[in-house]
């Protein structure tokens, strides 16, 4: 599992790398500071983003319901508290954005390098969404609980 929140961890910061570094040129490029043309490397780094962080939940979403499986007593957070830490990560995400977005517009001329500190904040937020959200989605599954089988 710790393999998959570092890969994931990685996967999220690739896509909002790309995003932001999108935002950025469209911003320069409205204020005719820059051409606009996003390089292709952009586009491939929020792909590859977009991939790792979908295999990666993907992966966290099995080993976690094996574990469970083979392990039926594990204790787990209490739903609430996953639920909790979602909606203020969330909130706080989405907050940010919204923050960012007004800095952006007051920037003269607009930074074409995206801000590594905000960058790990985003990830860091939806990384606080995504974990509880595959521990909540294990949970409710049908079918990873271990069952008895009829003799």
């Amino acid at each position: 599992m710790m393999l998959a929140l570092v890969a994931g961890t990685i996967g999220i910061s690739m896509v909002f790398w790309g995003l932001e570094q999108a935002a950025l040129l469209r911003m320069a490029e409205v204020r005719g500071e820059s051409d606009g043309n996003l390089p292709f490397t952009v586009y491939m780094t929020i792909f590859f983003g977009l991939l790792v962080t979908f295999f990666t939940v993907a992966f966290a979403l099995r080993t976690w319901a094996q574990h469970l499986r083979e392990n039926p007593g594990t204790k787990q957070m209490p739903l609430w508290v996953a639920i909790l830490v979602m909606a203020i990560s969330g909130a706080l995400l989405i907050t940010a954005l919204a923050i960012h977005a007004g800095w952006m517009r007051e920037q003269s001329p607009v930074p074409l390098e995206p801000d590594l500190g905000f960058i790990l904040f985003e990830t860091l937020c939806l990384t606080l969404v995504l974990v509880p959200l595959v521990l909540i989605g294990v949970r409710w599954a049908p079918g990873y609980k271990a069952v008895p089988r009829k003799r």
